[in-house]
């Protein structure tokens, strides 16, 4: 049976959303790619970690836990998304 590929892998794919002009350089989406392996269970690198520590508080992601998660929009409008970590 073939591995499904990861959310990573399908962001970082040419012939997935990789090709889009928005996942073309991700260098400026490093923290939101932390988020998602956080929420898939992802391993993290040492430097996904420190990012993960910046933005949590937390040393490591909790294995198998659920955590609040909140994503504020600030353009006049504030929006608030709630999912699990």
């Amino acid at each position: 049976m073939k591995r499904k590929p990861t959310i990573i892998e399908v962001i970082k794919n040419p012939k997935l959303f990789g090709s889009l002009p928005r996942f073309t350089k991700l260098e400026t989406w490093a923290a939101w790619l932390v988020v998602l392996k956080a929420i898939f269970g992802l391993g993290m690198t040492a430097e996904d970690l420190i990012i993960f520590h910046r933005h949590t508080g937390r040393v490591s992601p909790p294995p198998n836990q659920r955590s609040p998660i909140t994503i504020g929009h600030t353009r006049g409008l504030d929006y608030n998304y709630f999912g699990t970590v």
